[in-house]
């Protein structure tokens, strides 16, 4: 399992999240007030280096949809979006996974 390194979630001050994944890696989860972005983070996680994972939503409602049928998890609707993205990257291996798991929605589950 990854392990969270930073975490704010306090609106306007900043809403992110720095994440060690299990091969070392780090990624950066980003939120502002129409966009979600996710990078990766160079030596000892101190720099972005690439983005992995982008999603703007300002004046396209279509875009909001997609970011909350990827990371909003159907049964807990009502949780913070950076602690949904959390939730759904944070036992990713590597990158690629994460890269993987930000295309797919969460799989529903059969009752």
């Amino acid at each position: 399992m990854g392990k969270i390194i930073t975490y704010k979630n306090e609106g306007r001050k900043g809403v992110f999240c720095q994440i060690k994944l299990d091969n070392g890696e780090r990624i950066l989860i980003s939120l502002a007030v129409s966009s979600i972005l996710i990078f990766k983070l160079g030596l000892l996680g101190f720099k972005p280096t690439k983005m992995i994972w982008g999603c703007n939503w300002e004046n396209n409602t279509d875009n909001l949809e997609k970011v909350t049928e990827v990371f909003v998890n159907p049964d807990n609707p009502s949780k913070h979006i950076l602690d949904a993205i959390v939730d759904k990257l944070i036992n990713c291996q590597s990158i690629e996974e994460v890269k993987l798991k930000c295309e797919t929605p969460f799989e529903l589950k059969v009752k």
